[in-house]
């Protein structure tokens, strides 16, 4: 939902600069900004909401923001699924993705992964991704390069 919210607020702000730059050229659409704002803010109120209200707040948001920015959106929700090769999560830094830690405070974390080791006092950095992975791939190589 707040993926959705942020592209809703992004294309407006697109709209309105082409509508600055070039007023005469077409019409400006119709965006429904203060009523998909309303709905987002009620749904965000929710703590824990049903399975059927997520959704019908999804469809609510997609049909607002219906634009090529939510192709994934719109694919996870017609396969009923909460996950896609790639997905962005974040419009403004698309190279950000979800980490899955199972916390008590948050499912997720957002940023790189840093596999860093400590050689005669020196930091150096063995791997820095942005992709999820499972960092026992790489127990075995820092066990090798420890022994040389």
């Amino acid at each position: 939902m707040g993926l959705l919210d942020e592209a809703l607020r992004k294309t407006e702000g697109i709209i309105d600069t082409l509508q600055k730059h070039a007023p005469h050229e077409y019409e400006k659409p119709r965006t429904y900004r203060k009523k998909a704002r309303k709905e987002f803010l009620m749904f965000i109120r929710n703590r824990k909401p049903r399975e059927r209200t997520l959704r019908k707040a999804l469809k609510q948001q997609l049909q607002y923001v219906e634009r090529n920015l939510v192709r994934q959106q719109r694919q996870m929700y017609s396969e009923k699924s909460h996950s896609l090769e790639g997905r962005i999560v974040s419009i403004s830094k698309p190279h950000v993705r979800a980490i899955v830690r199972g916390k008590a405070r948050v499912k997720y974390e957002f940023g790189a992964k840093l596999l860093v080791s400590l050689v005669d006092g020196l930091a150096e950095v063995d791997r820095l991704s942005w992709e999820a992975y499972n960092e026992c791939q790489d127990l075995k190589g820092q066990i090798g390069a420890y022994r040389k």
